[in-house]
């Protein structure tokens, strides 16, 4: 089953890093050649230096106009002196790693070695800051809707604004919509920032984390908390994000077709979860979930922690009839994150 992309039909991380390759293959050959050349003659740290220079330049300009698409800042200068600064701190991890490798391997291995740690560095940066677009909503836009919240409770806040698409989550909520159901709601920042994409809409939270309702009362934006799931109530649009992965099969079965019952016609369900794919961002979700739920105790769980993808997910919603809709929103972001989108007909 292939998951679509909502946003672009431009490359993905798999194409930028398979670019970025080729290109630091070029420039590697540069550098190289530049080191090998000079290192007799100069200073070993000083050849370095000239041949991660010689290199630079080349970089730049087959990153701007062939690797990434996207473009981060509108000025070329502004743009050249972030690729430049990242690019300053390449050398110095490059320079670093080379003078402790070469402690114990020949010059040329400790190469080798600096050059492969630069490289992840550098296309790290270039993918997650410097042409990684920007979003319409801020931190700060976002940070605003809370008050008197603790260190803990900002820092919280901030890393899961920085590592869930919040903002691609609120815009699947129809334009339409008049109410809209968050279970599960966590700190309240889906609620937050759908309203400041639906204005008019009613936002109402299920949460059964004590500590979590605080959170959700700490914020501006009017979200009445709700004590049950009541099925007599109805709602345009309801939000699953990251839950379903905490609750047995029996549960989270029953919690998506409560949830469908309690759409109205044409209504959405709208579940954020973790695909399988690609591998390396499955495993990393699942190492944080695990330190999540187990060591700094941030999120509840009852225990299950059974993993159901999005995958599983759709093929579960399609066997009870249900309409389902898969969108992958990982995009620049660490974790396998996507959307099924279940419509009540």
């Amino acid at each position: 089953m292939s998951l679509t992309n909502n946003s672009t039909k431009k490359l993905d991380i798999g194409g930028h890093f398979l670019r970025n390759t080729v290109v630091a293959g070029v420039c590697f050959v540069i550098d190289f050649a530049v080191f090998l050349l000079l290192k007799n003659s100069l200073n070993s740290s000083l050849a370095l230096i000239i041949g991660y220079t010689a290199g630079l330049g080349l970089n730049y300009v087959l990153s701007r106009f062939w690797v990434f698409q996207e473009r981060r800042y509108k000025k070329t200068s502004v743009e050249f002196i972030y690729f430049s600064t990242f690019a300053l701190s390449g050398l110095v991890v490059d320079l670093s790693i080379f003078t402790i490798a070469q402690t114990v391997l020949p010059d040329w291995f400790a190469r080798l070695v600096s050059i492969g740690v630069a490289f992840l560095w550098n296309f790290a940066l270039k993918e997650y800051i410097l042409f990684r677009p920007k979003r319409r909503i801020s931190f700060s836009e976002v940070s605003k809707k809370y008050k008197n919240l603790s260190k803990a409770h900002y820092m919280y806040l901030l890393v899961r604004f920085i590592t869930t698409p919040v903002e691609l989550i609120a815009k699947c909520i129809p334009a339409s919509t008049k109410t809209v159901l968050e279970i599960g709601a966590g700190s309240g920042i889906n609620l937050v920032v759908a309203g400041m994409f639906q204005s008019q809409a009613k936002l109402f939270a299920y949460e059964p984390d004590d500590e979590k309702i605080k959170f959700i009362n700490a914020s501006t934006q009017n979200i009445q908390i709700i004590p049950k799931l009541d099925t007599q109530q109805q709602y345009d649009a309801i939000l699953i994000v990251d839950v379903l992965y905490l609750l047995s099969k029996d549960d989270r079965e029953a919690l998506l077709n409560t949830a469908v019952s309690m759409l109205t016609k044409n209504g959405v369900l709208i579940i954020k979860d973790m695909s399988v794919k690609p591998a390396y961002k499955a495993y990393w979700n699942r190492i944080q979930e695990c330190i999540s739920v187990h060591v700094t105790k941030m999120t509840l769980s009852n225990g299950a922690f059974n993993v159901w993808t999005v995958e599983e997910i759709a093929d579960y919603a399609r066997s009870q009839g249900y309409s389902a809709n898969l969108h992958r929103i990982d995009r620049h972001y660490i974790h396998p994150h996507a959307i099924v989108k279940i419509t009540k007909k």
